[in-house]
């Protein structure tokens, strides 16, 4: 059996350099590739990775695919699922961006099959070094594993997750807790030009995001009892697409400023704004208002709902998400006086409830017990123990036959 390991010589004939690994493929031709091992034993070692990899076509394609392949097929598929409706074209954009960064510092020609722990903590160092978040390095893992997971299915990848990806990483992500009462929503109102102010209004009214806010449609809203039912043409996840009712008086007279005051165009119910977080920043300048962010407009919604008595559950399909966990952590979180109002609410109705007729305050489940009272007069008279001593328990004594 021939030796498939050698060593290039040097000017005088002395071995130089790692290990050569060389043999024939399932195609009978002869492949020769570097070891870059310098230790017989460990080229050895390689040798037989290698071996197998040249006789398994798909060991081969992941043997040669590069992060550029891997990046690539991650977003070829998921644009197909943008296509069908499944995905956000602006997601699509998101994911571009923060792959982008590993495309950029490892390169397009990097081979997955070499991609190690080592490798990817020296590109977040190089994030961090220019100043980039936590919170924001913390998506640029997600877009990685999304590749990797990806690149596994498509046979590119035959690594495992957790031996090239943080076991954890802390985002240093506090959400906000900024919302505005519905007097700070006027004021804010009364900064901005009609057709900002309706856009503003409608989206505290609705919770509506910023690319729902460029497609809804004058038919989009309609009149139902004493309030509206807004259809929010949604991509951003599969619950976005939704119909929200607004019964709630102050969404309710929101809603109709923002039909009063907004500016049609081209079968749109706002005119488009090209900058819509600059144009709320300054506003709350001009109206000696804290920092509002187009979200802050959606925490809003959800914090007049809570603050109202509606459960998460019912404003959670409401905002597009679902299940209730995003309003519970974040949108709707109550601090001490909202949780306080509430306690004083629920307390109210309790005791409202207690003051209807026929309802007995004294009917608890503990004097409703049939058995209580013989129970009683039984403990008093039981002596117990071996040793004549009365036991403190409560007992019950078997009937007499």
């Amino acid at each position: 059996m021939p030796d498939h390991l050698f060593r290039r010589k040097d000017d005088a004939g002395r071995p130089t350099g790692p290990w050569i690994a060389w043999g024939y493929g399932l195609d009978g031709e002869r492949w020769q590739e570097s070891t870059r091992q310098r230790d017989r034993k460990a080229a050895e070692l390689r040798f037989r990775e290698l071996e197998r990899v040249h006789a398994s076509p798909a060991d081969a394609a992941a043997a040669k695919a590069t992060l550029l392949d891997g990046v690539t097929e991650f977003l070829t598929t998921f644009h197909g699922e943008v296509q069908r409706g499944e995905r956000s074209a602006r997601t699509l954009k998101f994911y571009e961006e923060k792959t982008g960064h590993w495309r950029r510092l490892l390169g397009d020609d990097f081979r997955l099959a070499r991609l190690t722990a080592a490798d990817v903590d020296r590109v977040l160092n190089a994030r961090r070094e220019e100043k980039v978040l936590e919170h924001t390095l913390h998506k640029e893992i997600v877009a990685l594993r999304r590749v990797l997971k990806t690149a596994i299915r498509a046979g590119l990848w035959k690594g495992v997750l957790g031996q090239v990806l943080p076991v954890s990483h802390s985002t240093g992500y506090t959400p906000r807790t900024r919302w505005l009462p519905e007097e700070e929503a006027l004021r804010l109102l009364a900064a901005l030009p009609g057709n900002d102010a309706a856009r503003v209004a409608f989206a505290a009214a609705t919770s509506a995001r910023r690319g729902e806010l460029e497609r809804v449609r004058p038919e989009d809203v309609k009149v139902s009892g004493e309030g509206y039912v807004v259809y929010l043409r949604g991509t951003k996840t599969e619950r976005s697409d939704r119909e929200v009712p607004i019964v709630l008086p102050a969404a309710v007279r929101l809603v109709a400023y923002a039909l009063k005051s907004a500016e049609p165009r081209e079968g749109l119910l706002f005119r488009p704004q090209c900058n819509a977080g600059r144009t709320l920043r300054k506003a709350a300048v001009r109206a000696g208002l804290a920092h509002v962010s187009l979200n802050d407009l959606r925490r809003s919604f959800a914090q007049w709902l809570r603050r109202a008595g509606v459960p998460a559950e019912l404003i959670a399909p409401a905002m597009g998400h679902a299940t209730s966990a995003m309003v519970e952590r974040v949108y709707g979180q109550l601090d001490a006086a909202g949780l306080g109002a509430r306690t004083a609410a629920a307390l109210g109705a309790s005791a409202a409830r207690l003051q209807q007729p026929g309802v007995d305050p004294v009917d608890t489940p503990e004097s409703m017990d049939p058995v209580d009272t013989p129970k009683t007069t039984e403990n008093k008279t039981f002596q117990g123990g071996s040793c004549g001593g009365r036991t403190h328990g409560l007992r019950i004594k078997s009937p007499q036959l």
